[in-house]
């Protein structure tokens, strides 16, 4: 959704470049391109390089991966820190001078990252559960400095998912990682993991984010 937003407020005076490894998700984009006349270019890019590559170094004014960094490395095929490292490394090539880099992703030893670990596994997250680390607090800022980022600040948000009701949850959490057991055993496991409450009329599931943003 954001990339929506982003490119209704830079309009035509910019231009906003999201990319993808889903086909499905880039043809989305291009049926919203045409039916509000947006403007926004679009790259599929492989599942085995999932980088734009030197032919945008030094292009972009800013860079945003919401909830997406995290994916470039996997523990089942045992890549490390390696995708993760590559991809802060290609940010900053592709950033301008000046150039700003906003990431939010979950961190370790928060609540989104326990709910993650108790999920890894095919019934619970289809088809091969959800086998990504993440990193520390530590272990990023200083990736992140030795890349050469400046003017870098790192907090960390506790963003809630809000529902009208416990059956809109229940849906939510069953289908996001295409669970195969029923909604209210994997809503169990959120329940359990994410503290679900009612507060002024609507209910919430607990989500912890961090919102990392520095300077090329």
């Amino acid at each position: 959704m954001l990339r929506f937003l982003w490119q209704k407020r830079v309009n035509f005076q910019g231009e906003v470049i999201t990319t993808d490894m889903s086909s499905g998700n880039i043809a989305a984009v291009a049926e919203r391109n045409i039916k509000e006349n947006l403007n926004i270019k679009t790259f599929l890019l492989p599942s085995d390089n999932p980088l734009l590559g030197e032919k945008h170094n030094s292009y972009f004014d800013a860079i945003v991966t919401m909830a997406t960094l995290h994916h470039f490395d996997n523990r089942k095929k045992a890549t490390g820190e390696r995708g993760r490292i590559q991809a802060l490394h290609s940010f900053f090539q592709n950033l301008k001078k000046g150039g700003r880099l906003v990431i939010a992703d979950p961190l370790h030893n928060t609540i989104t990252q326990e709910y993650f670990d108790a999920i890894d596994n095919p019934t619970h997250c289809h088809p091969d559960g959800h086998p990504h680390d993440f990193f520390s607090e530590n272990r990023l800022l200083q990736i992140v400095n030795k890349i050469g980022f400046r003017d870098v600040s790192l907090e960390i948000s506790y963003v809630p998912w809000h529902f009208m009701d416990v059956d809109e949850a229940k849906h939510f959490m069953h289908t996001m990682h295409n669970a195969q057991c029923s909604q209210e055993e994997s809503f169990e496991i959120a329940r359990n993991i994410l503290d679900f409450k009612k507060i002024n009329g609507h209910y919430e599931l607990g989500w912890e984010l961090f919102f990392l943003v520095a300077r090329k």
